[in-house]
C-alpha cells in the first residue's frame, strides 16, 4: 500500500469481494464520526496493514461509524479527505458492511478507536473486540489488557503520535501526549499548522445551510442506559440561531422520536467572537409533566463543574438552554455525568415515540 488514498481504495475493493467465510479485521470509529475518529480509524488500519501484510494480503478495513447518507454532513471530514486526495466514496460506512454476518460466522476481529463502549445496536460486536485505542473515560466494558486508554485531547495522538493542530491548552483538551506527538511529527509535515487548523475550522462551522435535522445528525452520540436513552447531538451554531431555524421544534421532536430518546442534550460550540459552549435540554411533553424531568434539570444545574447559567432564548418552553461557563467540559465530560444522573433516577414512563409532540 504505497499511500493512504490507495489503501482506502483497495480496502473497499477487497471488502466488496469478501464474504463471511473470509476473516475480516476492522477498525471501527465512534458514532460521531468527527475528524479525530475518522482519522484515527483510517490511520490505524493503514499502519497495521502495512506492518502486518504485503500489498497482496487482505487489508484491515477502517469503518466510518455513520450511514453513507450522513457522511456528507461531516463537512470538516469531507474537506480534509478532499485535500488529501481521498475519494469519500472509497470510505466504508457502517451500512455498507455486514458486520452481523461476519459475527455470526465467527470470522471477525474488531479494534475500537475513539470510544470504548459500543452503541446499543452494535453490542453484538463485543465478543470480537480485541483492541481499543481511546481517550474517553474508561467504561470498563472490556478487559484492561485489550485497552489503550489515556485521557488526552486527541485519539489520533494515541494512534500514531502524529501531529495535531488542536494544541491550545486553554480549552482544556490538550495534554503532554498530544504535544509530544505533535513535536515528533512536525518535521515530517509540510503544512502551516495554523492555516490548516483555520481551514478545517471554517469547513466544520460551515453549516448554516443545513436543516435542523441535518445539524442534529452531523455529530451525534447516544447512550442507552438501563433506565433511559439519551442523545447528544453536538452543533457548531449558537443556540439562538439554531432555535430560529425553520421547523426547529418539529424537527427536534421528529429526531427524538426516530431515535427513541427519552432526553436530548444539545451541545453547542461557537468560536466567534470568542470560544464558547452552550447546552440545551429537551424531552417529550409527557415527561415534562413528571418528576423525572425536574430531577434531570436540577442535577445539571447543580453540577458546579459545568457552571451553567440559564439563557433567555426566544425558544419554546419545551427547551431549557444554558450558557456553559466552564468551556473545558466538552461532551466527553458531560456524557458520563448525564449517564450517572439517569441511572440514579427511577426509569421514566413511556414517551410515545411513535407520535410527534411539542
Amino acid at each position: 500500500m504505497s499511500s493512504l488514498p490507495v489503501f482506502v481504495r483497495k480496502a473497499r475493493a477487497w471488502l466488496a469481494a469478501a464474504s463471511p467465510a473470509t476473516k475480516l479485521s476492522v477498525v471501527l470509529g465512534n458514532e460521531s464520526a468527527d475528524l479525530d475518529s475518522v482519522a484515527s480509524a483510517l490511520c490505524l488500519a493503514f499502519v497495521r496493514t502495512r506492518r502486518q501484510q504485503t500489498d497482496e494480503g487482505s487489508p484491515i478495513i477502517p469503518i466510518v461509524n455513520v450511514s453513507r447518507a450522513d457522511l456528507p454532513l461531516r463537512t470538516e471530514v469531507t474537506f480534509v479527505l478532499e485535500k488529501l486526495g481521498i475519494d469519500a466514496g472509497d470510505l466504508v460506512c457502517r451500512d455498507e458492511v455486514d458486520l452481523a454476518g461476519f459475527a455470526a460466522a465467527q470470522s471477525l476481529d474488531v479494534t475500537l478507536v475513539d470510544h470504548n463502549r459500543l452503541a446499543g445496536h452494535q453490542t453484538f460486536l463485543q465478543p470480537f473486540v480485541t483492541h481499543i485505542v481511546d481517550h474517553h473515560v474508561d467504561e470498563h466494558d472490556f478487559d484492561p489488557s485489550v485497552s489503550t486508554i489515556e485521557m488526552i485531547g486527541s485519539c489520533s495522538s494515541l494512534v500514531a503520535r502524529q501531529y495535531t493542530v488542536n494544541l491550545d491548552r486553554s480549552k482544556g483538551r490538550t495534554f503532554d501526549t498530544d504535544e509530544a506527538a505533535a513535536a515528533l511529527m512536525k518535521p515530517f509535515c509540510d503544512v502551516d499548522a495554523d492555516k490548516w487548523f483555520s481551514a478545517i475550522q471554517e469547513a466544520k462551522f460551515n453549516c448554516a445551510h443545513l436543516t435542523t435535522m441535518q445539524l442534529l445528525r452531523k455529530d451525534y452520540k447516544e447512550i442507552g442506559a438501563r433506565k433511559a436513552t439519551v442523545g447528544f447531538p453536538a452543533v457548531t451554531m449558537d443556540l439562538q440561531q439554531l432555535v430560529q431555524k425553520e421547523r426547529f421544534l418539529e424537527d427536534l421532536e421528529e429526531f427524538r422520536c426516530s431515535h427513541h430518546l427519552d432526553l436530548v442534550v444539545i451541545m453547542s460550540t461557537v468560536f466567534a467572537p470568542e470560544f464558547a459552549r452552550q447546552l440545551a435540554l429537551y424531552t417529550h411533553a409527557s415527561l415534562r409533566a413528571t418528576a423525572w424531568w425536574p430531577a434531570i434539570v436540577e442535577a445539571l444545574e447543580g453540577n458546579g463543574e459545568l457552571q451553567l447559567e440559564r439563557l433567555a432564548l426566544e425558544s419554546p418552553d419545551s427547551l431549557i438552554a444554558y450558557q456553559q461557563h466552564n468551556i473545558k467540559k466538552s461532551r466527553k465530560a458531560v456524557l458520563p455525568f448525564v449517564r450517572s444522573v439517569v441511572e440514579g433516577l427511577a426509569a421514566p414512563p413511556p414517551t410515545g415515540n411513535d407520535r410527534a409532540s411539542t
